[in-house]
């Protein structure tokens, strides 16, 4: 239950920049404060949405480990 809930919150947040983002992709381990997303490419409009004046062709995240210290306080 908790974990949908951060689940929910981590595709809310990331969204909007990752394309192919989905809980297929998405491992939260709500004891070790880590969020795994696998197989994700971000979306062309990222470096917009920054303000970076460059263009994204193509681009592919295989693996990504986001380390959370405080997740059991949400």
């Amino acid at each position: 239950m908790l974990e949908g809930i951060v689940e929910k919150i981590v595709q809310k947040l990331l969204g909007e920049y990752i394309d192919g983002f989905d809980s297929n992709n998405l491992h939260i381990g709500i004891w070790s404060g880590e969020v795994t997303i696998k197989n994700v490419r971000l979306k062309k409009t990222v470096l917009q949405k920054l303000g970076l004046p460059l263009e994204l062709k193509y681009s592919i995240i295989q693996h990504i480990v986001l380390k959370i210290h405080d997740l059991l306080l949400l």
